[in-house]
């Protein structure tokens, strides 16, 4: 058995898959560098008249939106105090 042409090959093989490791790291790096940041949708005023930007949603938060504006218009008020939490606030648009 020639130890000397089985070496080259395992270097060959240590390096490309090294190289994949790397690269594929790399690309997952970057990936979660740009999910980080929601997009910017507008600005809106806080109740200090602060302007601060808005950060577009997770589209399935609508739904509980749906649910909870239903409780209110069937006025199911155990519905809605069961959606509400201890730190729950709404601002409406005019503060």
């Amino acid at each position: 058995m020639d130890f000397n042409k089985e070496k080259p090959i395992r270097h060959i093989i240590f390096a490309t898959l090294s190289a994949f490791l790397v690269t594929a790291s790399i690309v997952q790096a970057g990936h979660h560098e740009e999910t980080e940041k929601p997009p910017v949708i507008g600005m809106g005023l806080s109740a200090g008249g602060e302007s601060k930007p808005l950060y577009a949603g997770a589209l399935s938060n609508m739904k509980i939106w749906e649910e909870y504006i239903q409780a209110h218009n069937d006025r199911d008020f155990e519905k809605i105090a069961s959606m509400n939490g201890e730190d729950f606030k709404v601002v409406i648009a005019n503060g």
